[in-house]
């Protein structure tokens, strides 16, 4: 089951500044994570969504 809050979500990578056009991420929530916004929610915990928070 892929919905929200349960398991993962497989989303492709559309960046094209991105290190490969290869890359994926898994989220439980595919509308907020990754939107490469690190909001205050996921600054309190950056388990949340690790994505959105990761230093370039």
């Amino acid at each position: 089951n892929n919905s929200i809050g349960h398991g993962c979500n497989w989303r492709s990578n559309n960046r094209s500044h991105s290190i490969t056009e290869k890359y994926e991420t898994c989220s439980p929530d595919s509308i907020h994570c990754p939107d490469h916004v690190c909001d205050q929610l996921e600054r309190l915990d950056h388990r949340i969504c690790p994505q959105d928070c990761a230093i370039e």
